[in-house]
């Protein structure tokens, strides 16, 4: 499952590295659920829902989620416009950063994979440690003025011994 789809990317590469399993791209934007129904049309696979995650499903092996990070200044009257505002506070407000780490990890699922920008204003992987998962892979990359983080976490106790550092 990914949380807060967007343009439905994240799930069409999840498609085809898992191909015989049901993914599902949430969000709760109508705009996103258009991306990602277009992105994934022709994928019978995949289903694309318009929802809080956390209200219409309840369990996922692996939850996916990339938060949304655009610096102060940068595209404000066009998400303000274009989305009516949500979208811009839901990038910027720690507290619906943290509310994004909180759906990925709802779902009794095993692993969270995550990307995020260092320029975030929320710890995802402290999140992360809140749920009861540990962080089993962290990779970082120099991205223009910021760095992408990229984290896998597993529940405590889950697949233990089928993990490495």
């Amino acid at each position: 499952m990914e949380v807060g789809s967007g343009s439905g990317i994240a799930s069409r590469e999840l498609s085809g590295i898992f191909k015989t399993a049901r993914i599902v791209a949430v969000d709760l934007s109508p705009y996103a659920v258009a991306a990602s129904a277009k992105t994934l049309s022709g994928l019978p696979q995949c289903l694309v829902v318009h929802c809080n995650a956390g209200q219409c499903i309840h369990r996922a092996d692996l939850a996916v989620f990339n938060p949304p990070y655009l610096p102060p200044g940068e595209f404000d009257e066009l998400l303000a416009s274009e989305c009516g505002g949500w979208l811009l506070r839901a990038i910027r407000d720690p507290e619906a950063m943290r509310l994004m780490c909180l759906e990925a990890t709802r779902f009794s699922a095993l692993a969270v994979v995550a990307v995020y920008s260092s320029l975030s204003p929320v710890n995802l992987e402290a999140c992360l440690e809140e749920r009861g998962f540990r962080v089993v892979l962290r990779r970082i990359a120099p991205f223009f003025f910021e760095k992408l983080i990229g984290v896998a976490a597993i529940k405590r106790g889950a697949l233990e011994g089928c993990v490495s550092e």
